[in-house]
C-alpha cells in the first residue's frame, strides 16, 4: 500500500466525555426522531479507535485520518441527524455538532482531493454491550446500511467485501465471532447496521460517491479488558489493511 492510504478515515462519535450546558431529553425531542433514544458512553472506543489507527500506521507508514467527538453523548450524539442530535435550545451543542461533521466533509474532501474517480473508507468505531443469538455471544457487529454505505466497492468487485480478502472473513479467520455471519444475513435495518454517520457519508450518498462507509461494533467484554482490546486494535487494523488496500 502505499501514502494514498491516506483516504482512510476514522470516525468514534460516542466516546466523550466532555460536558455542555443543556442535557438531551428523548421528551422533548422533535416528532421525527424515531431512533432509540440512548445517553449512555461506549466506554473505550476512543482507545481502541487510536490504538486501530496507530497499529495501521506501524503497518505501513501511512496517516490515516481520524476524529473523534470529544462530548458526552448525554449532550450531543454525534450520531444523529441534527434534528435529534442534541436540544435545540444549547447553541454550543449545535456549533459542536456541526464542528464534528464538518471536519468529516473535509477529510473526505482532501481524500479524493487527488483521485477524483478513486476509492475511499470510512470507518466508524462503536461499541455495544451483548449481542447473543442461539446462545451464541458475540465479538464484533459489521453494518453497512443494508449494502447502501458499501454499493460502490460491490459495484466495482462482487467479491470484495465477501472473498478472501474482504473484511468480515479476515476478522474471522483470527477467531472472532462476527455478525453478519454470512452474505445472506440482515440486520434488519437496526442501528447496529449502520447509523447516521454511515448513511450519510456511504457511498450512494451526498459528499462522494466513490465513499465507502463502514460501521464496526465491538463488544463491551473486549474493550474493557485491556489485553483483549489491544490484541483486537492490532488485528483489525491489519485486517482493514489488506481489504482496503486493493481499492487505495
Amino acid at each position: 500500500m502505499s501514502n494514498s492510504a491516506t483516504k482512510l478515515l476514522f470516525t468514534c462519535p460516542h466516546g466523550g466525555e466532555k460536558e455542555l450546558d443543556i442535557l438531551r431529553d428523548k421528551n422533548s425531542q422533535p416528532s421525527g426522531c424515531n431512533d432509540e433514544f440512548i445517553t449512555k458512553r461506549e466506554l473505550m472506543t476512543q482507545e481502541l479507535t487510536e490504538s486501530i489507527h496507530n497499529n495501521i500506521k506501524a503497518l505501513g507508514g501511512i496517516f490515516p485520518h481520524m476524529i473523534m467527538a470529544s462530548h458526552h453523548r448525554k449532550y450531543v450524539d454525534f450520531n444523529r441527524e441534527r434534528l435529534c442530535a442534541f436540544d435545540e435550545r444549547s447553541v454550543k451543542a449545535g456549533d459542536e455538532y456541526k464542528a464534528y461533521h464538518d471536519e468529516i466533509s473535509l477529510k473526505i474532501n482532501e481524500m479524493f482531493s487527488n483521485n477524483e474517480n478513486g476509492f475511499a473508507f470510512l470507518f466508524d468505531i462503536h461499541g455495544f454491550d451483548e449481542h447473543i443469538q442461539n446462545g451464541q455471544a458475540f465479538d464484533i457487529i459489521i453494518g453497512n446500511d443494508q449494502g447502501r454505505s458499501i454499493q460502490v466497492l460491490n459495484n466495482f468487485d462482487s467479491k470484495a467485501y465477501w472473498g478472501d480478502n474482504g473484511l468480515i472473513p479476515l476478522l474471522r479467520n483470527k477467531g472472532y465471532s462476527i455478525i453478519p455471519r454470512d452474505l445472506n444475513e440482515r440486520l434488519g435495518g437496526h442501528s447496529l447496521d449502520g447509523g447516521y454517520t454511515i448513511q450519510k457519508y456511504g457511498s450512494r450518498q451526498e459528499v462522494r460517491q466513490g465513499l465507502i462507509a463502514i460501521q464496526i461494533e465491538v463488544a463491551r467484554s473486549i474493550r474493557l479488558d485491556d489485553n483483549r482490546r489491544e490484541i483486537l486494535a492490532e488485528q483489525l487494523a491489519q485486517s482493514i489493511y489488506y481489504f482496503v488496500s486493493p481499492f487505495t
